[in-house]
């Protein structure tokens, strides 16, 4: 079985207990709270589900047998709990072609005193309950193991300390700071938390902490070079129009100035300017050092991980 037929089936996987788990809330819950869970069975229909992948297939590399899906799903919980607040705070109505959280019970009517309308403040309101509701089932999830909570509530931490640096005015030191707490420090707990609970020792949990840091990178670097083209399942360009300095943007603006009002002249001017290929190179260096430390911890174990890098850089969506 290739790569993609691995990361597929893996997805179905995890997407079935995703699905499953929302439903028995669905199925437990009635009025305000029922329509929230709804709202999420809608939002997580289409994930990548890379993190509880990543989890399970770090569990079964350190000998791990039984299927913890159930367990994984306190990954993907959890980035989908950040990602109902990104949206807010990004004012994003679509992801993965699907209304947000607040966009779905923003009811837009009357007026409100931080908002526009009492709409907005509605599903405003909602967005940050049910980013909190996914955090709190995250938790449940893992119950039962006092260190993968531990871990996974200090990896949260560290994901809303990227969220505050993302709002920040921020150079290339900065930026990789950034995407290393915000994208990379929940990908890095995913493969830990696999680890963990197979048994694993201590330097091999740390060990596969960096790996997982640095394809991280990689594919946020990665994300950024997409968001260039029209093959993201949203309009190119997205990270221009809301003003994000990415590292494409840092690096390209030491060479010329980029005009974020015209979008389609932006992306010229960042392509001509030299700095996808040197994002790509610093992916690409990620990469080979992710995959130095996976072969040096998994030894003849090590493909999926050792493919898994490489799709980091050379994914198209």
């Amino acid at each position: 079985m290739g790569f993609e037929d691995i990361i597929e089936e893996e997805r179905k996987k995890a997407q079935k207990a995703l699905d499953s788990f929302v439903c028995r809330k669905i199925s437990e819950s009635s009025g305000a709270i029922k329509k929230a869970y709804e709202a999420i069975r809608e939002y997580t229909g289409k994930g990548k589900m890379l993190r509880p992948i990543i989890m399970a297939m770090a569990y079964k590399a350190f000998g791990g047998k039984e299927d913890i899906y159930d367990k994984c799903l306190c990954v993907e919980l959890v980035h989908n709990s950040t990602l109902v607040h990104d949206d807010l705070m990004d004012e994003d109505s679509l992801r993965r072609g699907k209304p947000t959280i607040h966009s779905v019970f923003d009811e837009g009517k009357g007026k409100a005193e931080l908002f526009i309308d009492a709409g907005k403040k509605r599903g405003a309101s909602y967005a940050i309950i049910i980013g909190n509701i996914m955090y709190k089932d995250a938790i449940e999830a893992i119950s039962g193991n006092d260190k993968a909570v531990e871990m996974l509530n200090s990896a949260y931490g560290t994901v809303n300390e990227g969220q505050l640096l993302d709002m920040e005015e921020l150079d290339e030191r900065g930026y990789l700071e950034m995407i290393e707490k915000k994208t990379g420090e929940l990908i890095k707990v995913s493969a830990q938390l696999g680890a963990l609970l197979a048994g694993a020792g201590e330097e091999q949990i740390k060990a596969i902490g960096r790996y997982a840091a640095n394809i991280a990178t990689a594919f946020q670097i990665r994300d950024d070079i997409i968001d260039l083209g029209d093959n993201k399942g949203r309009e190119k360009g997205t990270d221009i129009r809301q003003g994000k300095r990415t590292l494409l943007i840092i690096r390209a603006e030491k060479a010329c100035k980029i005009d974020k009002d015209n979008v389609d002249q932006a992306i010229r001017s960042i392509r001509n300017s030299g700095a996808v290929d040197y994002c790509e190179k610093i992916a690409e260096n990620r990469v080979n050092e992710a995959k130095k430390i996976i072969e040096s911890i998994l030894d003849d174990d090590n493909k999926f991980f050792s493919e898994l890098a490489d799709y980091m850089i050379k994914r198209k969506k």
